[in-house]
């Protein structure tokens, strides 16, 4: 059964319209029709109107995917899911009224819908999927009902024009990606019900302030990374895990680690803005490339829990002045001081003896510092320093000009 625009397929008793003519300009769905099929419109790239009766109850996947000239459709009240691709690329929707019955919006149901400045989500909604919002760049606000506890990767990635959005009191988890690339994104408060962040989900955002709730355990591998704005954030004292990469790029200037951290991962505050830092006592080993390039970082104390230092820890930090490097050391890394250029000597303090320091195992080479510009200073500065070279056997002795002592005691 069709029409001069329409294919309508009839099928255990529903009444279906699985297609259309690609160059239809305005549509009015007969109300005889319940179903509107899997890409029924998809591709009609001229379809500017359409208006859906009452006795729809479902819009299948892609049904409205690629209507590039589409505006604004309303959804009638017996439709109760936004399928998967249902309205995605529909690059000219600017306005969506949603049933009121909805409970779940699909898989990047409104993905690269570039126009899309607004949308209000009823408070029947459970789930919002994956990359259900992705690419939305005019959206600007939104608000996240109660009723859901469930949003996908991506949801809201790259909705560059986001400025505020509330969460949902009963959100579980917030996915990956979820915010990244959201560049006005200034400010989020995350609900207490949330437990778990997921990786990159700030991403590149705009954020300048951000408390964790005490739900939360872990902070996920690039949660904050590139936000270069971002100069404050609470986390709780029950966070036992930052992965790698968590506050690389960012502008923090200072930063308080709860005590329960055990390890700074790999690149965890990489090029960040980072003026000082205290490490708290529970820390055992600083990871690779951990404060690599903090231009801005001048002093650094590592606790005498740590004992490992990691390849390129601290390589350029240009502004360092100062380390007091503990006892506890037994590994040093591949240029982890490396490129320090504000290093003098007397700045660099090993809190133990020479004795102690020949045991630590230092990956071969000289470029665990600048040779000749960095000295250690063994225990107290009253005695005189002993520099840092390479003896071309894949190993960096220490040169004492005074007699050994053990001065550990006085730290």
């Amino acid at each position: 059964m069709s029409d001069d625009k329409l294919t309508i397929e009839e099928k255990d008793g529903k009444i279906i319209l699985t297609a259309c003519k690609k160059r239809v300009i305005n549509v009015a769905i007969p109300n005889n029709i319940t179903q509107i099929g899997e890409d029924a419109f998809r591709d009609c790239k001229r379809l500017k109107s359409i208006v859906l009766p009452s006795s729809i109850t479902k819009i299948k996947s892609g049904a409205f995917r690629n209507c590039e000239a589409l505006e604004s459709i309303e959804i009638p009240d017996r439709v109760t899911k936004i399928e998967d691709r249902t309205f995605s690329s529909c690059i000219s929707l600017k306005s969506i009224k949603l049933s009121d019955k909805i409970t779940k919006i699909g898989k990047n149901a409104f993905s690269s819908c570039i126009k899309l400045e607004s949308i209000t989500i009823p408070d029947k909604v459970t789930q919002i999927e994956e990359g259900a919002f992705s690419g939305c760049i005019a959206l600007e606000s939104t608000i996240i009902p109660d009723s859901v506890t469930k949003i996908g990767a991506s949801a809201f990635k790259r909705c560059e024009s986001l400025k505020s959005i509330k969460l949902s009191e009963n959100l579980n988890k917030i996915e990956d990606y979820t915010f990244s690339e959201c560049h006005l994104l200034e400010s989020i408060l995350i609900p207490k019900s949330v437990c778990e962040i997921g990786i990159y989900t700030f991403y590149l955002s705009g954020l300048k302030s951000i408390i964790i709730p005490s739900s939360v355990t872990k902070i996920r591998s690039g949660t904050f990374s590139g936000c270069k704005s971002l100069e404050s954030i609470e986390i709780p004292e029950n966070v036992n895990q930052i992965e790698r990469d968590a506050f690389s790029y960012t502008g923090l200037k200072t930063i308080r680690l709860p005590s329960t951290i055990t390890q700074i991962e790999d690149h965890t505050f990489c090029l960040s803005k980072l003026e000082s830092i205290e490490i708290p006592n529970s820390v055992t080993q600083i990871g690779n490339y951990a404060f690599q390039y903090c231009h801005s970082l001048k002093s650094i104390e590592i606790p005498d829990s740590v004992t490992q230092i990691g390849e390129d820890a601290f390589k350029g930090c240009t502004a360092l002045e100062s380390i007091k490097i503990p006892n506890s050391i037994i590994s040093i890394g591949y240029g982890a001081f490396a490129e320090c250029t504000a290093l003098r000597p007397n700045s660099v303090i090993y809190r133990g003896t020479a004795a102690q320091w020949k045991k630590i195992r230092i990956v071969p080479s000289d470029y665990v510092m600048n040779q000749g510009n960095n000295d250690i200073l063994f225990g107290s500065s009253e005695q005189k320093v002993c520099c840092m070279g390479s003896d071309g056997n894949g190993v960096t002795p220490i040169w004492l000009n005074v007699e050994e002592k053990d001065v550990s005691k006085d730290w």
